[in-house]
């Protein structure tokens, strides 16, 4: 009995023997045939799954397909739209250029030169009026087109003509009671204050045309990428549409609202003064500069975007709400201890910020709302200041105590 008992146990001992050297074996012929076997590393420790960020957020100047423009991905019936805004940048153009003649004042002043100046805005505005004037109504047929959404914008745009026609009017009178003979210095400083003045205008005219776009973008390209878009030609971040797409489709692939989205506007401060010390193109390099010291912070799960002209937003994918509010507050100190230097002027900002986390219930216009009504709140309150918004109301975030050095960086 103890017999067979032993030879049981030797054939199960060879058994084992053999299929272990047979493992073998066969694990050196895959070898042969696969390199996965040779960089093969130890098993790690199997962990609970977790939410993939969202990586459809690449940096702006990686996309691997053709970026559209903003009127490249525009409906073809959108042209007069194109067209008015191509005016308005023209003229932008010209006013930025005689506002610089006006505000250099290392060269001398006389007669000749107000004249010269006076009569660039003059012939800038009346070209400019008589395009826009073409095209303004076929504008406002295109926002009548899409309905309830574009009616708003009609009246935006509407409106925003009638105040840039009340401030040309306002300049042509002034402009009739100059005397070229008179003291120059007074002159200048006049002239130069009313160019800026048509500038403003005509930005907030152009901006009632970004609304329009930005809504023809939506209705145009409703399930497109951010990567779709090409990037802001001045600061290299997301467009607004990219953003907003990003937006869209982060909670396209997380359809349960289980991940977390935190957002922030980042709005510069008192930009009417700065331009009326420094010049509007001074300070538009200076806001660009900016956008581009925030571009440094775009990665897979943060994305950085203009906003509109003088605004930043950010989006923190699978975000944490202080941790975002505390990023954002220490850019909000960073940007305070900056100067921006274009020549010899230096140019300082500040900026307001609002912080709040997408809920379940939101709507790409809630929560835009509710940013851009949290950023008013921190505006209102004395601005340069973060205000967080955690679901009831807007409420000022404690400073922490960063160390942070002062810094120069060059725009011009």
């Amino acid at each position: 009995m103890w017999v067979f008992f032993l030879l049981a146990v030797l054939n199960m001992v060879l058994g084992f023997a053999a299929g272990a050297a047979l493992g073998q074996r066969w694990r050196r012929m895959m070898a042969a045939g696969s390199p996965v076997w040779e960089t093969a590393s130890p098993a790690a420790p199997i962990a609970p799954a977790r939410a993939a960020p969202a990586r459809s957020i690449p940096q702006p100047a990686a996309s691997q397909q053709p970026a559209l423009s903003p009127a490249a991905a525009l409906p073809p019936e959108a042209a007069p739209l194109v067209q008015c805004r191509a005016g308005t940048q023209d003229y932008q153009n010209k006013l930025d250029a005689t506002e610089d003649r006006l505000r250099d004042q290392t060269q001398p002043w006389d007669a000749a030169a107000i004249e010269s100046c006076l009569e660039s805005l003059r012939a800038a505005t009346e070209e400019f009026l008589l395009e826009r004037n073409k095209s303004q109504a076929r504008v406002a047929e295109l926002a009548e087109s899409l309905g309830q959404s574009g009616s708003g914008i009609g009246s935006q745009i509407e409106t925003a003509a009638r105040q840039q026609d009340e401030t040309i009017q306002q300049a042509y009178n002034a402009f009739q009671g100059f005397d070229v003979e008179a003291d120059n210095e007074p002159q200048r400083e006049q002239l130069a204050q009313h160019a800026g003045q048509l500038i403003e205008g005509n930005l907030q005219f152009d901006a009632s045309l970004a609304g329009l776009e930005l809504e023809l973008l939506r209705t145009a390209h409703p399930d497109s990428k951010p990567d779709t878009y090409a990037p802001d030609e001045q600061t290299g971040l997301l467009t607004r549409a990219a953003m907003e797409s990003a937006i869209i489709d982060f909670w396209r692939r997380d359809p349960h609202r289980m991940r977390t989205l935190v957002a922030a506007l980042i709005d510069v401060d008192q930009t009417a003064a700065v331009n009326q010390a420094h010049g509007h193109r001074r300070t538009d390099r200076a806001l660009h500069a900016c956008g581009r010291l925030l571009r440094g912070k775009h990665c897979a799960d943060l994305a950085v975007a203009r906003y509109n002209g003088q605004s930043f937003c950010l989006l923190f994918f699978d975000g944490d709400l202080r941790t975002a509010a505390n990023t954002v507050e220490e850019l909000r100190q960073g940007l305070e201890m900056t100067h921006f230097e274009d020549g010899a002027n230096d140019i300082r900002l500040t900026v307001s910020c609002g912080v709040t986390a997408a809920t379940p219930a939101d709507t790409l216009l809630s929560l835009l709302e509710r940013l851009e009504a949290t950023v008013h709140e921190a505006k209102r309150y004395g601005r340069n200041r973060t205000f967080l918004h955690e679901g009831k109301h807007p409420a000022p975030v404690i400073p922490p105590n960063f160390t942070i050095k002062e810094r120069h960086v060059a725009v011009a």
